[in-house]
């Protein structure tokens, strides 16, 4: 029989870890000649990478710094996203994606409804709208989190944040002037800015970032994301961490791809 500290440890060891995800694929090739069909270039390529995206980008980047389990819900559906690089100079010359005909197959209110909140440090919910959650689902998810007393994090492209309502939510700029019924959600709203840091829209405070020089952007918004909950996770203080995943963001845009943050890199 598991003693309370048993339990307790238990529960300070894992995460639950909710979202839409697909695969990056980095189809990397030399570009040597124009095609004579047509004034575009002919890539040759010569090597693929498949790197984790969406939700599993998050869980990716959590786990290198979070040492406990983190149990992760995504779809079965396989979204795609293909990018052709030149491999010399990292150009992207195009991006195919797959898969995002259709909405995906939404996660059930029975599925959320057998998960234990109560055993989770917190809930962390990777939402890109492409339909595994849907507001439904959203509102059940928030709903047993609160009532669990656990904290739960949120980046969603939903215009209405309603049914994340007392949830800490990351957005970026671009998402945050589409939101609609701004008035209904009652929580943490953190609006990444790019260069320019991040705002805390409660607190009207804005925490500018280092300046670097930008290779890419892919992925930032994830490592921006992990980092938030990983620090609060650590002391309960928004502040810092949004500090944190502002530095965290700023070492992910100056490497190539989809970079998952390492505990070196903030050290």
């Amino acid at each position: 029989m598991s003693t309370l500290m048993d339990i307790q440890q238990q529960k300070l060891s894992k995460i639950l870890l909710i979202g839409d995800s697909c695969h990056d694929v980095y189809c990397f090739g030399k570009c040597e000649r124009i095609s004579p069909e047509a004034p575009v270039p002919v890539l040759r390529i010569v090597k693929e990478e498949i790197r984790p995206g969406m939700v599993l980008n998050v869980r990716k980047n959590l786990s290198n710094f979070f040492e406990g389990t983190i149990d992760t819900y995504t779809n079965k559906e396989k979204i795609i996203k293909k990018r052709y690089v030149e491999e010399n100079t990292k150009q992207h010359m195009l991006r195919v994606d797959i898969g995002e005909e259709k909405k995906l197959t939404p996660m059930t209110i029975q599925e959320a409804s057998e998960i234990n909140y109560q055993d989770y440090l917190c809930v962390v919910i990777s939402d890109y709208d492409k339909g595994y959650i849907t507001h439904q689902v959203a509102n059940y998810i928030s709903e047993k989190t609160l009532a669990a007393g656990q904290p739960l994090f949120v980046d969603t492209k939903k215009t209405n944040l309603s049914c994340y309502n007392g949830a800490i939510i990351k957005i970026n700029e671009h998402e945050f002037k589409k939101i609609k019924r701004f008035q209904d959600f009652g929580g943490d709203l953190i609006v990444t800015l790019g260069s320019r840091g991040a705002l805390h829209k409660g607190k009207n405070l804005t925490y500018p970032t280092e300046k670097v020089e930008v290779f890419d952007v892919c992925g930032a918004g994830d490592t921006f994301f992990a980092g938030l909950v990983y620090s609060y996770l650590l002391d309960k203080n928004i502040s810092e961490s949004i500090k944190f995943a502002n530095r965290c963001a700023s070492i992910s845009v100056k490497k190539f791809g989809t970079y998952a943050i390492q505990k070196g890199d903030v050290a």
